[in-house]
């Protein structure tokens, strides 16, 4: 009777390591990871916590009372979040201030949850707004009862290289009920598409511009110090008063700020509206 055959050698030590690295030849390379941009926000889950706030975050209200505190949990039940609420309604918002680069694009995000989120007086509801910037560029705003949901919006810096966001509740009148914030994220996408503002140029040089192509020095607004931009301010009220040539000598833009409420916040943060000067074409 024939004896059986030994079984086959099994390779050991370095020859199986090699052996398990060995790829067939012509083999495509693995895709390799894009490292993860940089998330500009500082203690963006609110995990780290002065008291009952997260540190760095400041309580900012225009109207109203509401309370905010750093609560337990957060998105998917680990952690913090922020907690915003009102019973008798207000303006409110936790913000943080961030270092930008000018002419540059970015997307703010964050993920957001409401529980009877009610709205009054114009008020939107939950979201995320941008301060600094025309127009305040914000994201969609939730009511009512949500679970976690994520809200974005894509800015571009212009000439500003400092910007507020803002975990807003209510926004330009009130909310009630409760709302919530957690991983907020501003990721920078690269350089702006362009336009005088994402160029850096200063609003009051551009009106200054306007002022001398279409006005001669008889038309130009007289004062102590000759400026296409007269400013008057009230101290008791804040109301602020801008009046710039624009275009030509009988067209001019009068932004005068309400009282300093999240209506009008805009005019109140910066003299000169930057939105609506324009370069008069050459």
């Amino acid at each position: 009777m024939p004896s059986a055959s030994p079984p086959p050698a099994t390779p050991t030590g370095y020859l199986t390591a090699a052996l398990a690295d060995a790829k067939p030849a012509g083999a495509p390379e693995p895709a390799k990871e894009e490292p993860k941009p940089e998330n500009l926000v500082q203690n963006p889950g609110f995990e780290t916590i002065a008291g009952n706030l997260p540190k760095m975050w400041q309580v900012r209200t225009y109207s109203g009372s509401a309370d905010h505190a750093a609560v337990q949990p957060g998105r998917g039940g680990k952690g913090y979040c922020l907690m915003i609420e009102s019973k008798d309604g207000s303006d409110s918002s936790m913000f943080l201030d961030i270092p930008v680069r000018k002419g540059t694009r970015y997307r703010l995000s964050a993920w957001v949850k409401t529980e009877g989120l009610g709205t009054r007086n114009n008020g939107r509801g939950a979201q995320l707004n941008i301060h600094a910037l025309p127009g305040q560029p914000r994201t969609k705003a939730l009511k009512g009862d949500n679970d976690w949901t994520q809200v974005d919006v894509e800015f571009e810096t212009g000439g500003a290289d400092n910007i507020g966001i803002n975990c807003l509740y209510g926004g330009w009148g009130h909310a009630t009920g409760k709302a919530y914030w957690d991983d907020i994220e501003l990721i920078e996408l690269g350089p702006g598409k362009g336009g005088a503002a994402a160029q850096g140029d200063d609003p009051a040089e551009i009106a200054a511009a306007n002022l001398r192509k279409n006005t001669t020095p008889e038309q130009r607004p007289k004062s102590p110090s000759p400026t296409p931009t007269d400013l008057e301010q009230n101290p008791q009220n804040r109301y602020t008063v801008a009046t710039v040539a624009y275009r030509s000598p009988v067209e001019t833009i009068n932004a005068t700020s309400r009282k300093p409420t999240r209506s009008s916040r805009s005019a109140v943060e910066g003299p000169v509206r930057q939105q609506e000067l324009k370069p008069v074409p050459s």
